[in-house]
């Protein structure tokens, strides 16, 4: 399954797209398209359970499914599945995007972790002055007080 349960759609471009198709194509059509962006691949040309998404027969999804590729909504490709140009497209944007946000991510967090350890050389100092001056109390604290502080 894809990691992004979403797509981007711009409207015009699919009512565009659809323009020449019958309401059933366009269903046949847009049941591709989301089963693609679903598995985040290419379809797997499985007849049966293509048609079953579909709820249509087999020879009715063999005709619509031809139907489509022979106008070039869809693309069979030489190992047998089904793409889109738009999909392939969205697909090969989607990964660069992701890529360019992993290396910005890596850089910021190097750059957060150097700015950590600069913080933490400066602190150290004043940490150990600081735990420096509460053993030099303690030892002229009297016997006593320091017995009654435990209890």
């Amino acid at each position: 399954m894809s990691s992004n349960p979403w797509h981007k759609r711009y409207h015009s471009d699919a009512l565009n797209g659809y323009m020449g198709l019958n309401l059933e194509e366009r269903g046949a059509y847009t049941t591709l398209l989301d089963l693609m962006y679903q598995s985040g691949e290419p379809v797997v040309d499985n007849e049966r359970l293509v048609a079953g998404w579909m709820q249509v027969s087999l020879r009715r999804y063999r005709i619509l499914r031809d139907g489509l590729i022979k106008i070039g909504k869809i693309i069979r490709l030489d190992d047998g599945r089904l793409t889109n140009a738009r999909f392939e497209k969205e697909r090969e944007n989607s990964s660069k995007t992701s890529r360019k946000r992993a290396e910005n991510g890596s850089r910021g967090g190097a750059k957060s972790a150097e700015v950590r350890k600069k913080r933490n050389d400066i602190r150290v100092p004043a940490q150990q002055e600081l735990q420096q001056t509460s053993s030099y109390t303690r030892a002229f604290q009297k016997p006593e007080a320091r017995s009654q502080r435990r209890t």
